[in-house]
Formats: C-alpha cells, structure tokens, sequence
C-alpha cells in the first residue's frame, strides 16, 4: 500500500456490517502491468487531433520550485475536477498548503505532469514511488536510519502510484481523458516502472473505469465508505 491507504483485514467488513454499518460508496485501486498497458491507435490519434489544435498542452515539472509555483492553480484545479465525487468538499488554502508540504518529501517533481489550457492548470498526473516497503521496515521509526532507507526506496522501488489524475469535466470531450491515458503509457514506459498502482478511483467515475479496463487496468482493491443511520 502506498501513504494515506489503509489495509484491513478480510473479516472488517462483516464485523463492520455487524454493527448495522451499509455501504455508501466504494473506491476502486487498478493494478497495472506496464508491458501490457497498451493504448488503441483510436486514443493515439485523438492525442494527434487535440495537440495539432494546440488547445490542451501537457507540462511536465523539473524541481520542486516548479511544484511550489504551480502549487495554487492545482489546488484550484483538483478542487473543480472532482466537484462531482461523492461528498465533495473543495480543499481550504491551509489544507493545500499541508497537502504541498507533505508531497515535498515524497514526490519525484519529473512524475508529476500538469495539463494546461491558456495557461491555466486543468488536469493533472501525480505519480509517486511507492515506498511502502520501506515504511514497513522502519516499523514506524524514521530515526536513526529509517529516513535514509526511504530515500533509498525511492530510487529503487519498481512500483508506481498513481494517486491524482483528474481532469476538469469540461475538458473531458476535448481529448483530456485520451491525453492523461497517454500521460500514464508516457510515465510507465520512460521509468521503467514494473508495476503500477491507480488508487481509488471513485466507482460513480464509471466512463474512467470503463476506459482503464478496456486498455488493461484491472481492479484489485476497494475502500468501501461505510454510513450507519442513527
């Protein structure tokens, strides 16, 4: 698993249940494996399309003074692309702030692309090494020697997460799904990622999902959101 994904055991859901708990919504993680993630020349050429019209342009970061600049357009931007996910609530300058910090010590800017129109920030690729392996060995203990094995698993790891791909919906008719589905072939291939992880894609994201199936993602977890009525 990869940082803020939590795992349960096999037996929470009908303890959960037990309780008089129902579900409200689940949120489905895909397992890709790069050597078979591969497009259909119809999405190749809808890429071809948006980038002769010169509406959409992809931008990838270099450094972390890239990340800090763009910081508010793509607290502004991941707050209008999932307006229509379950309980929406849009992300408060603070939270962005906090979100940025966190990302500072675990991102890799060159995994993060950002995809503009007229300058302005409407979708987005976060890709991040997934280090959890490490974070299993320190055991919860950064100090002494902890930090320096993430560090070194960020350089090592074979694994990917994709935990941020959004694009704002009035994009998504104009080539910007077909463009972050380029985007991610682009990312698996040019690191030499083994295996990749897209978290939580929300299941009333039903087109997405449809799309991811149909070039090779399969679903293999689901965090399922829980209500009780009182």
């Amino acid at each position: 698993m990869m940082t803020m994904m939590n795992y349960n055991y096999e037996y929470y859901p009908r303890l959960v249940g037990n309780l008089g708990f129902e579900k409200e919504v689940d949120f489905v993680s895909c397992y890709i494996q790069p050597s078979e993630f591969r497009l259909p020349e119809r999405v190749h050429r809808i890429v071809e399309r948006v980038e002769q019209r010169g509406v959409l342009q992809v931008l990838q970061l270099r450094n972390k003074h890239d990340l800090r600049t763009w910081a508010p357009s793509i607290g502004d931007a991941y707050n209008k692309a999932f307006v229509n996910n379950w309980e929406y609530y849009p992300l408060t300058e603070r939270e962005i702030d906090f979100v940025l910090d966190t990302l500072m010590l675990v991102a890799n800017p060159r995994l993060l692309k950002l995809i503009l129109h007229e300058g302005e920030v409407v979708g987005f690729l976060f890709a991040f090494p997934d280090i959890s392996a490490a974070m299993q060995r320190a055991r919860g203990r950064l100090l002494p020697f902890g930090i320096f094995d993430l560090l070194l698993e960020m350089r090592r790891t074979k694994w990917v997460s994709l935990n941020g791909v959004g694009i704002l919906p009035e994009f998504q008719g104009q080539g910007g799904n077909a463009l972050l589905y380029i985007e991610i072939e682009k990312t698996l291939r040019d690191f030499a990622f083994e295996h990749a992880d897209l978290t939580q894609v929300a299941e009333t994201a039903v087109q997405m999902r449809h799309d991811l199936e149909n070039v090779g993602a399969r679903p293999y977890k689901n965090h399922r959101v829980y209500v009780r009525k009182l």
